[in-house]
């Protein structure tokens, strides 16, 4: 891959005329009917355009191959219809909303199905698989010790890692498995949704980090990855942005006064459009988006590429879908 440089400003798209945020649709409202409708703001429209098709709980099964909203309606997917189901496109729940997904999502897991102290890809019919998992100094378990919805959330920690590429340099990631449900074939855009909270960051000089990932199968590479990331990036204090591999970046909002608490992240990729939200707010939105890559694979963790003396946050609600924004969760 290339060297993780600070973007070249005149590479990197500065966002153009950001929308005020307030007028970007905010969906998830209930069976995700969306309000307001068109998810860009700016004369942009996102992809797909119409955030939900009818409204209508429980419609959308298309947006998984096979159409069918679980595995043959059994509930599968963890008690009481938590967690990601092993095969199906039912945004996360057996038969039935959780608090973090709703019902019609491609993929969404809320973390509640797994055992406390285990890695989400444990499981025989998870649709998670570990990609990097045992480089030293880190850790990624399922925990209750804080959540954004229900009692778990995913909890990444890591410290003294060195940085660099190689599994040893300080890198834990997991990602679907291949031909999953939530990328019907020649899917070239979606929606990523997730939330964060960051206890602690802890950074010497600048910093390079990827969090949560989508692309072709390749994203899982530490060498020429083709997909987009959200980064934790450069200078004191870093700041968060959107990267298309490698090394073109959009967006940038300071973490600081953002650890301690859950914040939720969305991101609108391709194929020629980029929406990043902040709690719904419309960070960025640009129509010269180095699109057309096609997406079959989402990936969470960390990984960096330079030095860093410790990292400590939760994911949790962690959903990607081909046609429809996603929007926030509830707050509890």
């Amino acid at each position: 891959m290339s060297a993780c440089a600070p973007a070249d400003p005149a590479a990197s798209d500065s966002g153009g005329a950001p929308a005020t945020g307030g007028a970007a649709a905010t969906p998830g409202g209930a069976n995700g009917s969306g309000a307001g409708g068109v998810v860009a703001t700016g004369g942009v429209t996102s992809t797909g355009g119409v955030i939900a098709t009818g409204g209508q709980a429980g419609t959308g099964g298309a947006l998984s191959t096979g159409g069918s909203l679980s595995t043959g309606g059994s509930g599968a997917g963890g008690a009481g219809g938590a967690g990601m189901p092993p095969t199906g496109g039912s945004g996360g729940m057996g038969g039935g909303n959780s608090a973090g997904c709703k019902e019609g999502l491609g993929l969404c897991d809320d973390f509640e199905s797994y055992p406390e102290g285990t890695a989400p890809y444990d499981s025989a019919t998870s649709r998670w698989m570990p990609v990097r998992v045992a480089s030293p100094g880190t850790s990624l378990k399922v925990d209750s010790m804080n959540a954004s919805s229900g009692s778990k959330a995913l909890h990444i920690t890591g410290t003294n890692l060195p940085g660099g590429i190689g599994d040893t340099k300080g890198t834990v990631v997991i990602s679907t498995k291949p031909g999953d449900a939530a990328f019907p074939a020649g899917t070239k855009a979606g929606f990523v949704r997730f939330m964060m909270f960051l206890k602690t960051f802890t950074q010497s000089g600048s910093t390079h980090g990827r969090l949560v990932r989508v692309g072709d199968s390749t994203i899982t590479s530490l060498n020429n990855p083709q997909g987009y990331a959200f980064d934790l990036h450069f200078k004191e204090p870093a700041t968060f942005k959107i990267e298309k591999f490698n090394d073109v970046y959009f967006g940038s909002v300071n973490p600081v006064p953002l650890e301690g608490k859950w914040v939720c992240w969305e991101q609108e990729y391709g194929p020629t459009t980029l929406n990043f939200w902040q709690d719904g707010k419309l960070v960025t939105n640009s129509t010269k988006f180095p699109g057309g890559i096609t997406l079959t694979t989402f990936a969470i963790g960390f990984e960096t590429y330079t030095p860093l003396p410790a990292i400590d946050f939760w994911l949790d609600d962690v959903a990607f879908d081909a046609k429809q924004r996603i929007g926030c969760p509830a707050a509890k």
